[in-house]
């Protein structure tokens, strides 16, 4: 009596899969060039901190240091994402000490830099502890033949 030759199992399970994990790469390689990581500020690929919503909920707000982490007493930059309705903002940053009751000894500086995404230049955390990063959103709604200026905020907890 013949015996059959043995198949082997394992390597028609792997023929099997070879186009399954084809589609795995490809689809990853489409999500990773499909621009879903904008607004965004990302640092070594990762996303840095989830977006806040504004004391009032008209924005969301995200925001990385440069460089990261927070040097002491050495300057630094911030680039912060914003998104919400299109508005025409403009943004005031400054250092809060809640503890010691004092702020920064700098003025930063506030630029647009387009779809949301702002640098601010000129920050210096002075000491170690505990820091606020306050963020002022002001913006212009028109009323018919006058407008109001609205005002929003949002503050992030940084140990330093």
């Amino acid at each position: 009596m013949a015996v059959a030759p043995r198949r082997n199992i394992c390597s028609t399970r792997r023929k099997r899969r070879a186009p399954f994990r084809l589609l795995l790469v490809l689809g990853a390689l489409v999500a990773s060039c499909s621009g879903e990581r904008q607004p965004g500020i990302y640092q070594d690929g990762q996303p840095v901190r989830p977006f806040t919503s504004t004391e009032n909920n008209n924005y969301q707000v995200r925001w990385a240091s440069q460089p990261h982490p927070i040097p002491i007493n050495e300057p630094f930059e911030i680039v912060l994402d914003v998104l919400g309705p299109e508005a025409d903002l403009t943004l005031e940053v400054d250092g809060w000490m809640p503890g010691h009751g004092h702020g920064m000894v700098r003025t930063p500086r506030v630029t647009p830099l387009g779809q949301g995404r702002y640098q601010v230049r000129g920050m210096l955390f002075h000491m170690e502890g505990a820091w606020e990063l306050r963020v002022a959103l002001a913006w212009r709604e028109d009323q018919g033949d006058s407008f109001v200026i609205q005002r929003d905020n949002v503050v992030f907890e940084v140990q330093i």
